[in-house]
């Protein structure tokens, strides 16, 4: 099985037992949508939905984001976090070059950029959660809005 976000989604899918319907059923999306984010790597699935996937299947967040290999390792804890290809960490941050620096301080500015990310995304699961269904919906439209004037 490929080593993305979705290989190790449908992996522990299949650990559990669990069809994608019923994972589906659990976080609130069609299969279809479990589908797609088994087939896609993780920078196409949602904060969101890590969030409620990694919660079903009883690993961490980061270990879906392929931040880790520990199942149960998260951010507060970078043993094990992967801080190799520079593009990588560039494509993940949403950076077009890589900073300039040695080895040492290009880690710390990707964990400082990762851990900012990070209490961001931590912040808004928490807000989103309490939002009505068309409420996410504006929200998500003046996300994709605010993302579209970047490119």
């Amino acid at each position: 099985m490929k080593d993305t976000t979705g290989g190790r989604i449908k992996q522990r899918r299949k650990e559990l037992g669990l069809s994608a319907e019923q994972l589906a059923a659990d976080i609130g999306k069609g299969s279809a949508t479990v589908y797609r984010y088994e087939n896609y790597d993780y920078d196409r699935i949602p904060n969101h939905a890590i969030e409620l996937i990694a919660k079903r299947l009883d690993v961490s967040a980061d270990y879906l984001r392929r931040f880790t290999d520990d199942p149960k390792e998260t951010a507060g804890d970078f043993g094990n976090m992967k801080i190799n290809p520079l593009q990588t960490q560039c494509r993940i941050l949403n950076h077009d070059a890589a900073p300039r620096g040695n080895a040492a301080e290009l880690e710390q500015h990707y964990r400082a950029q990762y851990m900012k990310r990070m209490r961001y995304s931590k912040r808004f699961s928490q807000s989103f959660e309490q939002l009505t269904e068309d409420e996410i919906e504006n929200v998500l439209s003046y996300m994709e809005f605010l993302a579209s004037r970047h490119k």
